[in-house]
């Protein structure tokens, strides 16, 4: 099975908010208001929320035209600031347009973004050879959108990942700083937070809520931390045979480890 998850807002992926839903404590409920009377959220749909004291309205990430303004551009084209390859600029991207997540942070993709147009800062014939051959003319291109409140510079996923893959498709080179990262990701994500105690803080965690939600008058049963070591290996195995190399529960080898430095 493989599903492709495409949307213009993020959604919730902390345990707490798992650990809400299996208590009673939340719900999602996707639909629009229609109106609203004293304690009551009526929706389009015809159903009713009732016992609401609270509504929070989320508008998500609200651009700033003042970015445009400061760099005098209407559109951007791909990464670059109206055209100007010396004026990159990146935002976290709205939305989400993906079927595997490697992270929900911008961590990767900022170190990502700012070894590749260094690259093409430190050896700018490698633009102008992409750009003789027709690179900006494939760039996606986005312009403001002032019905929905978004400047030129608001892009989502789906436009940073095609600028993104246009540029590696054109210059292998840009991609060939990033080419070591999986290895240091894989030695630095077991050495800073190794399996046993990562899952031994994940089950702690999980059972405070729990017990400050029955403090707080919960009465749901007890739910056990979903994940197990065991589980775990399996998918660790499960993914080692699909890629074709080992990948280890508890982080590489130090042979591995000075092999891939």
């Amino acid at each position: 099975t493989r599903a492709n998850t495409i949307q213009n807002s993020r959604f919730g992926i902390g345990d707490a908010t798992f650990l809400a839903v299996a208590c009673g404590k939340l719900e999602y409920v996707e639909d629009t208001l229609k109106r609203c009377t004293r304690h009551t959220l009526h929706l389009t749909s015809g159903r009713k929320l009732e016992d609401v004291k609270v509504i929070l309205k989320s508008l998500g990430l609200l651009g700033d035209y003042e970015v445009d303004r400061f760099h005098k551009m209407t559109q951007m084209v791909g990464q670059y600031c109206d055209g100007d390859w010396r004026r990159v600029l990146m935002i976290d991207a709205t939305g989400m347009n993906a079927a595997n997540f490697t992270t929900f942070s911008t961590g990767i993709n900022t170190k990502g973004f700012v070894f590749t147009h260094k690259f093409l800062h430190d050896h700018p014939k490698e633009f102008y050879r992409m750009q003789s051959e027709g690179y900006m003319q494939q760039l996606p291109v986005n312009k403001a959108r002032e019905k929905e409140d978004k400047p030129a510079y608001v892009v989502d996923v789906k436009f940073s990942m095609s600028a993104g893959i246009i540029m590696e498709a054109m210059c292998p080179q840009c991609a060939a700083q990033n080419a070591s990262d999986p290895a240091y990701k894989y030695r630095m994500y077991h050495h800073a937070h190794p399996l046993d105690r990562y899952l031994n803080a994940c089950r702690a965690e999980w059972d405070e809520y729990q017990a400050e939600w029955k403090r707080r008058g919960c009465t749901a049963e007890y739910v056990p931390y979903p994940y197990t070591r065991e589980m775990i290996e399996g998918y660790f195995r499960e993914y080692s045979a699909l890629v074709g190399f080992e990948v280890r529960p508890d982080g590489p080898t130090e042979e591995e480890q000075e092999a891939s430095r």
